[in-house]
Protein backbone atom coordinates (compact mmCIF):
# COMPACT_ATOMS: atom_id res chain seq x y z
CA UNK A 1 0.00 0.00 0.00
CA UNK A 2 1.30 3.42 -1.09
CA UNK A 3 1.61 6.31 1.48
CA UNK A 4 -1.39 9.07 1.78
CA UNK A 5 -0.19 12.03 0.36
CA UNK A 6 -2.05 15.45 0.02
CA UNK A 7 -2.31 14.70 -3.89
CA UNK A 8 -4.10 11.72 -3.05
CA UNK A 9 -6.49 13.28 -0.35
CA UNK A 10 -7.65 16.06 -2.61
CA UNK A 11 -7.78 13.28 -5.69
CA UNK A 12 -10.17 11.63 -3.47
CA UNK A 13 -11.84 14.88 -1.96
CA UNK A 14 -13.00 15.50 -5.78
CA UNK A 15 -13.61 12.55 -6.73
CA UNK A 16 -16.21 12.56 -3.65
CA UNK A 17 -17.85 15.68 -4.92
CA UNK A 18 -18.02 14.26 -8.47
CA UNK A 19 -19.84 11.37 -7.16
CA UNK A 20 -22.41 13.45 -5.12
CA UNK A 21 -22.76 16.38 -8.30
CA UNK A 22 -23.40 13.10 -10.43
CA UNK A 23 -26.27 11.92 -8.07
CA UNK A 24 -27.84 15.07 -8.10
CA UNK A 25 -27.84 15.68 -11.58
CA UNK A 26 -28.90 11.87 -12.10
CA UNK A 27 -32.04 12.50 -9.54
CA UNK A 28 -33.48 15.59 -11.52
CA UNK A 29 -33.16 12.96 -14.62
CA UNK A 30 -35.15 10.21 -13.18
CA UNK A 31 -38.07 12.41 -14.71
CA UNK A 32 -36.51 13.13 -17.94
CA UNK A 33 -39.28 12.32 -20.79
CA UNK A 34 -39.05 12.45 -24.73
CA UNK A 35 -42.67 14.40 -25.46
CA UNK A 36 -44.59 11.57 -23.86
CA UNK A 37 -41.86 9.01 -23.74
CA UNK A 38 -40.09 8.62 -20.87
CA UNK A 39 -36.02 8.58 -21.45
CA UNK A 40 -34.41 6.23 -18.56
CA UNK A 41 -30.82 8.11 -18.80
CA UNK A 42 -30.68 8.27 -15.24
CA UNK A 43 -31.02 4.98 -14.75
CA UNK A 44 -28.04 4.10 -17.17
CA UNK A 45 -25.89 7.05 -15.59
CA UNK A 46 -26.72 5.48 -12.15
CA UNK A 47 -25.82 2.25 -12.84
CA UNK A 48 -22.27 3.28 -15.32
CA UNK A 49 -21.26 6.11 -12.58
CA UNK A 50 -21.81 3.93 -9.26
CA UNK A 51 -19.49 0.69 -11.05
CA UNK A 52 -16.90 2.88 -11.59
CA UNK A 53 -16.86 5.33 -9.03
CA UNK A 54 -15.27 2.77 -5.98
CA UNK A 55 -12.73 1.70 -8.57
CA UNK A 56 -11.53 4.83 -9.35
CA UNK A 57 -11.61 6.04 -5.80
CA UNK A 58 -9.67 3.11 -4.57
CA UNK A 59 -6.64 3.77 -7.35
CA UNK A 60 -6.78 7.41 -6.69
CA UNK A 61 -6.69 7.50 -2.62
CA UNK A 62 -4.78 3.68 -2.00
CA UNK A 63 -6.84 3.22 0.71
CA UNK A 64 -9.33 0.47 0.36
CA UNK A 65 -12.20 1.49 2.44
CA UNK A 66 -12.78 4.46 0.60
CA UNK A 67 -14.56 2.54 -2.24
CA UNK A 68 -17.42 2.64 0.16
CA UNK A 69 -17.59 6.44 -0.24
CA UNK A 70 -19.50 7.41 -3.48
CA UNK A 71 -21.55 4.73 -3.36
CA UNK A 72 -22.70 6.04 0.10
CA UNK A 73 -22.84 9.48 -0.97
CA UNK A 74 -24.92 8.27 -3.82
CA UNK A 75 -27.21 6.75 -1.50
CA UNK A 76 -27.68 9.54 0.58
CA UNK A 77 -28.38 11.97 -2.16
CA UNK A 78 -31.05 9.15 -3.83
CA UNK A 79 -33.07 9.02 -0.45
CA UNK A 80 -32.82 12.05 -0.05
CA UNK A 81 -34.55 13.40 -3.08
CA UNK A 82 -36.76 10.62 -3.03
CA UNK A 83 -38.53 11.92 -0.17
CA UNK A 84 -41.24 14.33 0.25
CA UNK A 85 -40.55 18.23 0.87
CA UNK A 86 -42.52 20.70 3.37
CA UNK A 87 -44.51 20.89 0.30
CA UNK A 88 -44.92 17.15 -0.72
CA UNK A 89 -42.81 17.40 -3.65
CA UNK A 90 -40.40 14.70 -4.68
CA UNK A 91 -37.65 14.83 -7.30
CA UNK A 92 -37.51 10.75 -7.63
CA UNK A 93 -40.89 9.89 -7.96
CA UNK A 94 -42.48 6.65 -6.76
CA UNK A 95 -42.95 4.89 -9.77
CA UNK A 96 -41.64 2.26 -11.92
CA UNK A 97 -38.82 5.07 -13.13
CA UNK A 98 -37.69 5.87 -9.58
CA UNK A 99 -37.85 2.46 -8.18
CA UNK A 100 -35.87 1.05 -11.44
CA UNK A 101 -33.21 4.16 -10.62
CA UNK A 102 -33.08 3.80 -6.86
CA UNK A 103 -32.77 -0.21 -7.55
CA UNK A 104 -30.23 -0.83 -10.12
CA UNK A 105 -28.16 2.23 -8.71
CA UNK A 106 -27.63 0.59 -5.15
CA UNK A 107 -27.08 -2.71 -7.08
CA UNK A 108 -24.46 -1.07 -9.15
CA UNK A 109 -22.99 0.12 -6.20
CA UNK A 110 -23.10 -2.75 -4.24
CA UNK A 111 -21.14 -4.47 -6.99
CA UNK A 112 -18.85 -1.83 -7.86
CA UNK A 113 -17.44 -1.73 -4.10
CA UNK A 114 -16.99 -5.96 -4.35
CA UNK A 115 -15.19 -5.08 -7.37
CA UNK A 116 -13.41 -2.36 -5.88
CA UNK A 117 -12.45 -3.68 -2.99
CA UNK A 118 -10.96 -6.71 -2.64
CA UNK A 119 -11.34 -8.79 0.62
CA UNK A 120 -8.38 -11.17 0.30
CA UNK A 121 -4.57 -10.58 0.40
CA UNK A 122 -2.04 -11.04 -1.97
CA UNK A 123 -0.03 -14.24 -1.34
CA UNK A 124 3.93 -12.72 -0.86
CA UNK A 125 6.36 -14.47 -2.98
CA UNK A 126 8.52 -17.21 -1.56
CA UNK A 127 11.57 -16.25 -0.03
CA UNK A 128 14.58 -17.53 -1.22
CA UNK A 129 15.34 -21.38 -0.38
CA UNK A 130 11.59 -21.34 0.74
CA UNK A 131 8.77 -23.17 -0.35
CA UNK A 132 5.60 -21.20 -2.13
CA UNK A 133 3.20 -22.02 0.79
CA UNK A 134 5.11 -20.83 3.24
CA UNK A 135 6.25 -23.15 5.88
CA UNK A 136 9.79 -23.76 6.42
CA UNK A 137 11.63 -26.81 5.12
CA UNK A 138 11.36 -30.43 6.27
CA UNK A 139 14.60 -31.40 6.16
CA UNK A 140 14.64 -35.10 4.80
CA UNK A 141 14.88 -38.19 7.62
CA UNK A 142 18.93 -39.27 8.36
CA UNK A 143 19.34 -43.02 7.45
Amino acid sequence: MRPVTWERSAGGVLIALGALVLAVIECFLVVLRAGTTPVPVSIVLAVLVNLSAPWVMVRVTGIRPAGFVPGLLWLVVALVFSSSGPGGDVVVPGDWQGISFLLAGAAAAAIGVVIAVPTHRRRRPPAPGGTAGGSPRVPPPRR
